[in-house]
């Protein structure tokens, strides 16, 4: 008959299943984000970071909003209007429009991912979002969409022409299984720090990338530190025993530091060692860890 508590006790803690792996290779867990040392970054790595990582997370998001959390005002090229009505006329506007609100959001992809685009919803003459503009009456939306959410994009290639090598359609996923192509003119395309691509900028993680990874592996080498040493690391001596006791012993028990209580015969002993017999100050691991978690929130 199957005993349940045992089955779950199993499951819990992994009593009485043989490891697979060395002990090392158990304690060796990934703390990267993805990219390592000088690789170069995907946008799934960029995802996970700002997901993640709360500096990173603040560096994206908590500037972009920064830059628009107080607005703007909108002035007259003419002389002689009332800037004050003028400017409260155009604002009505950019409120129906959710203006505020879409440009914060390509901030946000555009720190993110390096680019970022709006798309305008013309009222216009132009049959397709695919063509150009054409005699267009009034903006009706806006949009805003990461690289993520664009498929492929088709760039200008006559030599003569003034945007050659500049995007010139922009084929947009806006739906699970619908996509539509946006023409150039349709677009503000997004991006400020512009380096070694003509419409391509970079994120404004990849410059801290490395830092951000020591961070993240420095704050979980100080969480294990206090996990495994902090009231001392424990030491099992068996008398007599063979590797294959021993290896049998480690199974039945477990980590060490799940137990509340074990039961052992005189031939065995544990004394904790590496600290003196004094636990852990847990301050010293337990600040930096809230500042950065502060960082992100």
């Amino acid at each position: 008959m199957v005993n349940v508590r045992q089955l779950l006790a199993q499951k819990l803690f992994g009593i009485h299943s043989a490891p697979s792996q060395t002990q090392a290779e158990i304690q060796r867990v990934y703390t990267g984000l993805g990219a390592e040392f000088g690789q170069p970054l995907t946008y799934d790595n960029i995802t996970f970071a700002i997901k993640r990582e709360p500096v990173a997370h603040r560096i994206v998001f908590a500037v972009a909003h920064d830059i628009f959390d107080n607005w703007f005002e909108v002035e007259p090229l003419e002389e002689g209007v009332d800037k004050e009505k003028f400017n409260e006329t155009v604002q009505k506007v950019l409120l129906l429009l959710n203006a505020k609100d879409v440009f914060t959001q390509a901030a946000v992809f555009e720190r993110a991912y390096g680019w970022s685009i709006i798309v305008l919803g013309y009222q216009d003459k132009g049959v397709t979002l695919k063509d150009p503009v054409l005699m267009p009456e009034k903006i009706v939306s806006l949009e805003a969409y990461a690289p993520t959410m664009i498929t492929s994009i088709q760039t200008d290639k006559n030599r003569q022409s003034a945007r050659f090598g500049l995007s010139e359609t922009y084929k947009v996923k806006i739906a699970e299984n619908e996509e539509v192509e946006v023409h150039f003119s349709r677009v503000i395309h997004f991006a400020t720090r512009l380096l070694d691509h003509p419409w391509k900028g970079i994120s404004v993680l990849e410059p801290v990338w490395d830092d951000l990874t020591v961070l993240r592996n420095i704050r979980w080498g100080m969480g294990q530190t206090m996990y495994r040493y902090g009231s001392g690391f424990p030491v099992v001596t068996v008398k007599g025993a063979t590797k294959e006791q021993i290896d049998q012993y480690k199974r039945e028990w477990g980590p060490l530091t799940a137990q509340t209580s074990m039961w052992a015969d005189e031939n065995t002993t544990i004394e904790f060692k590496g600290l003196g017999g004094r636990a852990l100050d847990p301050e010293p691991y337990y600040t930096p860890i809230m500042e950065n978690i502060s960082a992100g929130t």
